[in-house]
């Protein structure tokens, strides 16, 4: 019996202290019913996200940075791009990125955006420049 519970209880450890980002994630949304400020809220949530985890890592040395393109222009492509540290989690990060993008691209339905059509240029490297990640195009 004391091993049985033993068992419990080091399984409600194990899996209550795993956190689930994706869970995270699912608290932005732009439904029908949401208002503009409440949806520019909620991408700008997301972005600070974003760019708090890209900038949480000090850039040392290039070769451990890589860049994605972010956002979603009404008239299609991205808005730009962002350098991010392979040191973190690439994984959430990369899933934060993938719904901003759709929810820009709800955003931009939804109020009927209008945007330029060019396309940023991409970066081709990053440069580490005084501990910041700089993009080097």
């Amino acid at each position: 019996m004391k091993n049985i519970l033993l068992i419990l209880t080091i399984s409600i450890l194990f899996f209550s202290c795993k956190k689930d980002t994706s869970v995270e994630l699912l608290d932005y949304e732009i439904t029908a019913t949401s208002t503009l400020q409440e949806d520019n809220q909620t991408l700008s949530d997301l972005w600070q996200k974003i760019v708090a985890k890209s900038e949480s890592e000090n850039c040392i040395n290039s070769a451990n940075w890589s860049f994605i393109d972010y956002g979603s222009k009404a008239c299609g492509g991205p808005i730009g791009y962002i350098a991010y540290s392979n040191k973190i989690n690439t994984s959430d990060f990369l899933n934060k990125i993938s719904v901003h993008k759709s929810l820009q691209n709800t955003y931009n339905s939804k109020y009927e955006v209008i945007s330029t059509c060019d396309i940023p240029p991409a970066p081709s490297k990053v440069s580490c420049v005084n501990g910041e990640a700089v993009l080097i195009y």
